[in-house]
């Protein structure tokens, strides 16, 4: 597994790429020239093949072992099927991005990244199931599962919420309540820009 810096450069560089009009052979070779780790430099040429071959670039990117994180396998995956890969290549690259220079505290980049995820079109029960993998070795890995499980039993996600306070204050499980009724991505960015 390559380390989180790798996993933003990668995704960084391709969406730049692309948005200059690069081939996607193109762009994955000059990214892979600048690798000094050889076993970097063996995932890039195994990504390779695999484009060569024919194989789709979500798929590609998903699947590997450069992607670390379940929550932005998914955002890549989702962006393939509606045209979008360029843009959610860019949104993920910024989760990435905070998570290894830790511009964001634990909290609000479980926030950030279950929003995106519900913006994009991910459904909650794979986002959920996504971010209690992500997060297993924090409180906010229990959190997830808790949240999945009440999603799955049809319980209201607003009642595991307030289970949490020193996570959820109770404005942010009102928030919750309203997200469960009518918007649930609006109401997570919402919770992110509460005090």
């Amino acid at each position: 597994m390559s380390d989180t810096s790798e996993e933003y450069r990668l995704l960084n560089n391709v969406g730049v790429m692309l948005d200059l009009g690069w081939d996607i052979n193109t762009a994955i070779k000059a990214i892979r020239d600048n690798v000094i780790d050889e076993d970097t430099r063996v995932l890039y040429d195994q990504m390779l093949v695999r484009l060569e071959k024919g194989d789709d670039l979500g798929d590609v990117l998903a699947e590997s072992k450069l992607i670390n994180a379940s929550t932005s396998r998914l955002i890549i995956r989702s962006g393939q099927s509606t045209g979008m890969l360029q843009e959610r290549l860019t949104r993920t690259a910024e989760l990435v991005r905070w998570s290894f220079e830790g511009g964001w505290d634990p909290r609000r980049r479980f926030i950030e990244t279950w929003a995106v995820l519900v913006e994009v079109g991910v459904s909650l029960e794979q986002s959920l199931t996504a971010l209690s993998e992500d997060f297993a070795d924090q409180e906010l890995g229990v959190l997830a599962q808790e949240f999945l499980e009440a999603r799955r039993e049809n319980r209201p996600l607003y009642l595991v919420a307030a289970k949490f306070p020193d996570v959820f204050s109770k404005t942010c499980c009102q928030v919750f309540e309203y997200g469960e009724k009518r918007n649930m991505a609006r109401a997570l960015r919402s919770i992110i820009q509460l005090v």
